[in-house]
């Protein structure tokens, strides 16, 4: 008797006889569900590869306001440093235009002294209205009270 051409010998491990249309069939099965898988994985790598990129970029955003708020806080203190010399030097030339009387230096130069060695906000301007450090120390809003802001 003649086997038939398309049979195979039986699987060692089972005993059982395929057909080559069934390893046929079986390889195209595992071809696909291993396609299937592996775009799930390239959309899991996408998505986490977009995830991480939003934080990086999100991470940024923050160090650049960081820094900017920063450079913002030493502008305002080199400013009220600057304000704190000129008081000190209209103190030099009121005197001098007094010719010697020293009456406005017991205002002025207390005042240009503390402006120039105080770690405390002492200018009013924009940057001392709108930060953290203001409303923290002084529970008063002067922009509602000065209604052009």
């Amino acid at each position: 008797m003649r086997k038939a051409a398309r049979t195979v010998k039986p699987n060692a491990r089972t005993g059982e006889r395929h057909t080559w249309k069934d390893r046929e069939r079986r390889r195209k099965e595992e071809g696909q569900r291993m396609l299937a898988e592996a775009l799930i994985v390239e959309g899991a790598y996408q998505k986490g590869y977009a995830d991480a990129m939003a934080d990086m970029r999100k991470k940024k955003e923050q160090r650049r306001q960081r820094e900017q708020a920063k450079k913002a806080r030493r502008w305002y203190f080199i400013k009220q440093k600057a304000c704190g010399l000129a008081m000190l030097a209209i103190t030099v030339l009121a005197v001098w235009a007094t010719e010697g009387d020293i009456t406005i230096a017991f205002i002025t130069v207390p005042l240009g002294l503390t402006c120039i060695f105080s770690k405390e906000m002492l200018i009013m301007n924009d940057y001392y209205f709108t930060t953290k450090e203001r409303k923290k120390n002084h529970d008063t809003d002067f922009r509602i009270v000065r209604r052009d802001r």
